[in-house]
């Protein structure tokens, strides 16, 4: 009786063992086809896009065929009329009053060049000389802020005057634009 319980139980779980392998095999192949079924439509989805650039290709190069020959007339036509041109030479019509305006318009471009060399000589000097002015002024707050010349004080007020006159400029604005 015991080799009968234990033959039935070895027997019992060789057919679960079975059936868990055969649940498997079936999950496999059931994962296998749809995977099968995915690379199947990449591929298709791929061919797709291959003939389609393939074709607009086809359409590019025949375009740019036909541009081809067209420039190739048209320089086949340019050359044909540059060889007549050559065997015909024109004569050269020189005019005076255009030669003199462009000798002028040379001197009146030197002459500007010059100039603006000039102003921008200035405007650097100026500059320098604001940057020494600010650094007067930065030099005239000590520590605790407090103003040691006339000159500094002066501006400090007229600074003031004008962030009110700002302010109340600001206001009527918005409201005028407001209303």
């Amino acid at each position: 009786m015991k080799i009968s319980k234990l033959t039935l139980c070895q027997e019992y779980h060789k057919n679960c063992f079975l059936r868990h392998l055969e649940e498997s095999l079936e999950l496999m192949e059931s994962e296998f086809e749809s995977l099968e079924n995915y690379w199947q439509k990449k591929l298709d989805a791929e061919r797709e896009y291959y003939e389609e650039l393939r074709k607009q290709n086809d359409i590019h190069c025949e375009v740019m065929e036909l541009r081809i020959k067209e420039f190739e007339e048209i320089l086949n036509k340019t050359e044909s009329d540059t060889t007549e041109t050559i065997s015909k030479l024109q004569t050269i019509d020189e005019q005076r009053l255009l030669e003199e305006s462009v000798n002028d318009w040379e001197e009146e471009i030197t002459q500007l060049k010059i100039k603006l060399e000039t102003v921008k000589m200035d405007h650097e000097d100026e500059i320098f000389i604001l940057k020494q002015e600010i650094q007067k002024i930065v030099n005239c707050f000590d520590e605790n802020k407090d103003i040691k010349c006339s000159w500094c004080k002066n501006m400090l007020s007229h600074k003031q005057r004008r962030k009110t006159l700002e302010f109340f400029w600001l206001a009527a604005f918005f409201d005028t634009h407001l209303l």
